[in-house]
């Protein structure tokens, strides 16, 4: 049986637990860690590829209630050095691969903006493609089954603007 392990299992692992733990404690000392690290820290290099590190963070975020983000060594260096991090120093995307955490946090300003930034465009893209798809189904509905629609529903199906082109006839006025 192989596979990957749910997250209820994960929580109920004392490995993931104390990797959970370990991290926390460094993100509290410093505001950041490095995933090898933290498996140095707990003698775990045995068993460093069974970690989910998705898990790990997901823990992180519900038990200490921190929001963490994935950053680059790039960016671990930096922050062993006192720098700022940054917006390039987020993982993810482009070759850029996850080495690290680093706290979500007053003092990481530049990533806490970047990391907004990041949202916002990911909920811009997804409004975009949901109205994309509904102008589509809306107009291939032959038998007048989405007539039936609420009429909120209707009037967004109906505005095929993009939020860019709405803002621009907003400030047009």
């Amino acid at each position: 049986m192989g596979g990957f392990i749910k997250f209820g299992t994960a929580r109920k692992c004392p490995i993931h637990n104390a990797v959970a733990l370990e991290a926390a404690a460094m993100l509290e000392a410093s505001g950041y860690f490095a995933k090898q690290s933290v498996l140095d820290n707990l003698n775990y290099a045995a068993v460093e590829e069974s970690i989910r590190w998705d898990y790990v963070r997901r823990m992180i975020d519900e038990d200490w209630e921190q929001e963490i983000s994935p950053i680059t060594q790039a960016g671990i260096r930096e922050a062993k050095r006192g720098g700022e991090l940054t917006g390039r120093h987020i993982a993810g995307g482009n070759g850029r691969k996850t080495y690290g955490y680093a706290s979500i946090v007053e003092k990481n300003r530049k990533l806490v903006i970047a990391r907004i930034e990041k949202k916002m465009a990911v909920s811009k893209g997804l409004a975009n493609g949901a109205g994309k798809y509904a102008k589509k189904a809306y107009s291939k509905d032959v038998h007048g089954v989405l007539d039936s629609m609420p009429d909120i529903e209707r009037a967004f199906v109906e505005d095929s603007q993009s939020p860019d082109e709405q803002q621009k006839q907003i400030g047009s006025k």
